[in-house]
């Protein structure tokens, strides 16, 4: 049963005509796709990320130069404070402050909540309901209603003027907010923006080369929800084991599937997670992990379909 304010928005979602903001949803989503590649920026930025088994709230600079290149630096909590992610094109690299060492990590591990793709028309009643201020700047307000039943909802902020996503919201069926982003400042064409910032420079870990191959036959699920698609498959290394690393997704939402080598047999089990759902299991002598806001069913069927 729908929330009572879930209720409301529904109402406002279908009276809101999207030709009284001079825009429609499938311009801005096709805007905000090609955003990165068309603007520089410098920020501060708070975001829900999955940490420990818990939610946290990670506050963290971003600095990117278009078309690609990105520098991420965190500042909370305590844990992650230090961490510096680098995104150049297609390579990406993770500092850590503890060892003082960069290692490589994969196109899986760069994409991030922010990530909107145009698909999510097909897979969403994707609806402009407005406007707000989000880090001193306009931004449009787009509601993302999913077609398919238990599915997250989801609510994105673009600025008005260089169609970023500035903001980002995901909700269960009850109206709860189970993971946001939102820059608390934002400078768009910053003049100041150094190229070498995006350069690794220091001790880069021997053993984390770049590999085209995790070494074992990387299994696929025959059965993914309807309108996801693979759009991302990586290998990186997890406390020095070869892992691969597979992500869904239908143009706002993302499934992922972490597999590896295990050492025995055990039936799939969930972890309780406030963040997302999390099912773990282990088959064939591989140990998988399946992550994603879907409900634990649906879940359970790309687990059993995994072969």
């Amino acid at each position: 049963m729908i929330a009572r304010h879930l209720h409301y928005l529904l109402v406002a979602l279908l009276v809101a005509r999207p030709g009284a903001f001079g825009a429609t949803p499938g311009d801005l989503l096709r805007r905000a796709e090609e955003a990165d590649k068309n603007v520089d920026y410098r920020g501060i930025k708070t975001a829900t990320v999955a940490f420990g088994g818990r939610n946290a709230v990670a506050t963290m600079k971003v600095i990117h130069l278009k078309p690609d290149k990105t520098r991420t630096i965190y500042f909370a909590p305590a844990l992650l404070a230090g961490i510096i992610v680098i995104q150049d094109g297609s390579d990406g690299w993770k500092y850590c402050p503890k060892t003082e060492v960069w290692e490589p990590i994969g196109q899986c591990a760069m994409r991030c909540a922010d990530v909107v793709r145009r698909e999510a028309l097909r897979n969403y009643d994707v609806r402009l309901v407005g406007t707000e201020r989000v880090a001193g700047r306009e931004a449009y307000v787009i509601h993302a209603l999913p077609r398919c039943g238990g599915e997250a909802a989801h609510r994105m902020w673009v600025d008005r003027q260089c169609y970023l996503v500035i903001g980002t919201q995901t909700l269960t069926g009850s109206g709860a907010v189970v993971r946001s982003s939102r820059y608390a400042s934002l400078q768009i064409n910053p003049p100041d923006i150094d190229p070498s910032l995006f350069e690794v420079r220091g001790k880069i870990k021997p053993a984390a080369t770049r590999a085209s191959s995790p070494g074992f036959k990387v299994m696929k699920p025959s059965y993914v929800p309807s309108g996801y698609r693979l759009v991302a498959t990586g290998y990186l290394s997890l406390n020095g084991c070869s892992c691969a690393h597979l992500q869904f997704a239908n143009g706002v939402n993302t499934i992922s599937i972490f597999q590896h080598k295990a050492c025995k047999q055990m039936p799939p089990r969930k972890i309780e997670s406030k963040v997302t759902n999390v099912l773990t299991w282990a088959r064939g002598g591989m140990q998988f992990t399946i992550m994603g806001d879907l409900p634990r069913p649906e879940l359970q069927k790309i687990a059993d379909s995994t072969k």
